[in-house]
């Protein structure tokens, strides 16, 4: 017992500087993402509003995405998406790995359905960047987080994916994430099955192989803004 209470003493004391700026997620694969969506959409955001949820202890933003394309999903012109926090007059709320979208931001959106309408699945992991290349055509990236991802096979904390894709590769890879049996032969996608390198985090790696202490410290962690992010379940 003397041992546990020293390794979560230290666990604790490494992870206080981490815990102020970040919280641990769950590393999700693309083809999870693409499974687990209701839709997957890109649009311009054209307007944002904050408001108070039904308890008045959450400020909830809606964001309204004009949409330019559907990679999966019914069609649509415009989709509003709820993101637990925002800004209502000098208060403001902000929840680590949870996307602000701008008014005239271009982004990726996967959408999922939560008890306050569409939202964002898995938050900043659920979110894609769409900028434009010198010839004017759409490339996709991932947003940065500041949230830390686990690999919760391997119990590491992983770096995120950067890859840039051309719009037409980034397609391409939805649409094999969704019919898995079909040849790909886009150029530029990586055969089925190989994932971008990881690189693991070194100041994480001797706590968060172990499992059990990776749970107990993420837990603790992520306590604060449990009930904010249990009202976006089903």
């Amino acid at each position: 017992m003397r041992n546990l209470l020293r390794i979560l003493s230290a666990a604790a004391l490494i992870l206080m500087p981490l815990a102020a700026q970040a919280s641990i997620a769950r590393a999700v694969s693309f083809d999870e993402k693409v499974g687990n969506a209701d839709s997957i959409v890109m649009g311009k955001c054209i307007r944002t509003r904050s408001e108070w949820d039904t308890s008045h202890k959450w400020i909830i933003t809606y964001s309204t995405f004009a949409v330019s394309k559907t990679f999966k999903g019914a069609q649509a012109s415009e989709v509003t998406v709820a993101t637990p926090g925002g800004s209502i007059g000098s208060l403001h709320q902000h929840t680590i790995g949870v996307p602000q979208f701008q008014p005239g931001a271009e982004n990726v959106l996967f959408v999922k359905q939560s008890r306050l309408g569409p939202s964002v699945l898995y938050y900043d992991q659920g979110t894609y960047s769409v900028n434009r290349d010198a010839a004017g055509s759409p490339i996709v990236s991932s947003v940065a987080t500041n949230a830390v991802l686990v690999d919760t096979q391997t119990g590491q904390a992983v770096s995120q994916d950067s890859e840039v894709r051309s719009l037409r590769d980034f397609e391409g890879h939805v649409e094999a994430a969704l019919h898995p049996e079909a040849p790909v032969s886009r150029l530029g996608m990586a055969p089925r099955g190989q994932q971008p390198a990881q690189r693991p985090v070194s100041a994480l790696d001797l706590i968060l192989k172990h499992k059990l202490l990776t749970a107990i410290v993420a837990a603790g962690i992520a306590l604060s803004t449990w009930q904010m992010w249990r009202a976006f379940q089903k």
